[in-house]
């Protein structure tokens, strides 16, 4: 539904606004839903980029251990690749969106040991997800499209 507002006085336009941004908070899970999707894009280009796609050189991840090395030869994943020996982390996946949110979740119990770190167990800290700065400049264009889409943009040449 596009966005239009006639000016017949402020309580007529305010009541007017309110309408549509009661509207446009009732249809925002398709938005969510696209954010969600191109996050996730993100997290499978980064995850095959061995975490490379972050911002901040500090979040790039660090190279495995000799011990991890061996291990992925051990199972036989070859070729060897960061957070890739089993492959449950990628298909243990999860997006979805309401009104409210769009959400990306990992469905294993060592998620959050890669996302943080655990150094007490020389697990290194190989963030899955982008940081807030970097997820909303991931996501925005997705909203810019869902609200483009909504709001008719009035002509300035008249």
């Amino acid at each position: 539904m596009p966005l239009k507002l006639r000016t017949r006085g402020l309580k007529q336009v305010l009541k007017g606004l309110d309408k549509r941004v009661n509207i446009l908070n009732n249809k925002m899970k398709p938005a969510h839903k696209a954010a969600a999707v191109v996050l996730d894009a993100w997290i499978v280009k980064n995850m095959n980029a061995e975490g490379k796609h972050h911002d901040k050189t500090s979040l790039h991840w660090p190279p495995l251990s000799e011990r991890s090395i061996k291990e992925h030869k051990r199972v036989g994943a070859v070729p060897i690749q960061m957070l890739k020996l089993s492959g449950q982390l990628r298909q243990r996946v999860d997006f979805d969106a309401t009104n409210e949110h769009g959400f990306v979740v990992y469905k294993t119990s060592y998620a959050a040991d890669h996302e943080f770190g655990v150094p007490s167990r020389n697990v290194p800290q190989r963030k899955i997800f982008p940081t807030i700065k970097q997820g909303v400049t991931i996501v925005k264009p997705a909203y810019e499209h869902f609200i483009n889409r909504f709001i008719v943009k009035p002509s300035l040449t008249k």
